[in-house]
């Protein structure tokens, strides 16, 4: 059944009847990923999150999928490669969620400094290695301070050095919600918005074993 409100009235049904393996409190990015999983490896699992998909902390991200490129100042080489790859899988499977946006680093002439204008541009030829992204439009570039100000004549211009123009992208953060909420329904998962929590249910050693939810839509608990 198509992800519904019919499809919502059956698993309420479900959460009602059926003893879950697991049962994730919380529908943003984490919640939804942790039912993606545990729908797509066959465990019986349920979501409830007591506003709509991606209402909270999800909602309030920066919208960017980060490459990681001020990490290389720290040589740490292997967590930008880890990102840009799983950016990459993101982008090959929802390729309308993650949106290609190239960005500016400005460079000033300040102590403390993250970068020079030389060891950004060998940040960000090893960052477009990393992102399989050399010799295509995404490259990066440098900027020099008049094209710098040209473009972004807001930023201040005493100790401006010029500018690195590298590949980031934007992210439509709870579009990226839905389809992984959608996902662990279609793979058999219960996932159900507007169902708060309001007790958790303890066996007789005292471990969590479930929960008391009411229906935000109906006033109904259980």
């Amino acid at each position: 059944m198509v992800f519904s409100i019919e499809r919502r009235k059956q698993d309420i049904k479900a959460l009602k009847e059926e003893t879950l393996d697991v049962l994730i409190i919380g529908g943003g990015i984490t919640g939804a990923g942790t039912a993606l999983q545990a729908s797509a490896s066959g465990l019986k699992t349920g979501l409830v999150e007591m506003q709509d998909f991606a209402e909270g902390t999800s909602s309030r991200s920066t919208k960017l999928v980060h490459g990681g490129l001020r990490y290389l100042k720290n040589f740490d080489v292997e967590v930008v490669a880890d990102t840009v790859q799983e950016r990459a899988v993101v982008q090959g499977i929802a390729p309308h969620i993650p949106k290609a946006d190239p960005m500016i680093l400005p460079i000033y002439d300040e102590p403390g400094s993250t970068f020079s204008m030389f060891s950004l541009k060998v940040a960000m030829d090893l960052y477009d290695q990393l992102a399989s992204v050399t010799g295509t439009k995404y490259a990066n570039y440098t900027l020099t301070k008049e094209e710098v100000l040209k473009r972004v004549p807001q930023l201040k211009s005493d100790g401006l050095l010029g500018a690195g123009v590298y590949l980031d992208y934007r992210n439509n953060d709870a579009r990226l919600v839905v389809e992984n909420i959608k996902r662990a329904a279609a793979d058999g998962g219960h996932m159900v918005s507007r169902m708060k929590v309001v007790g958790i249910l303890h066996d007789e050693n005292n471990k969590a074993s479930g929960a008391t939810v009411e229906d935000l839509l109906t006033g109904e608990t259980f």
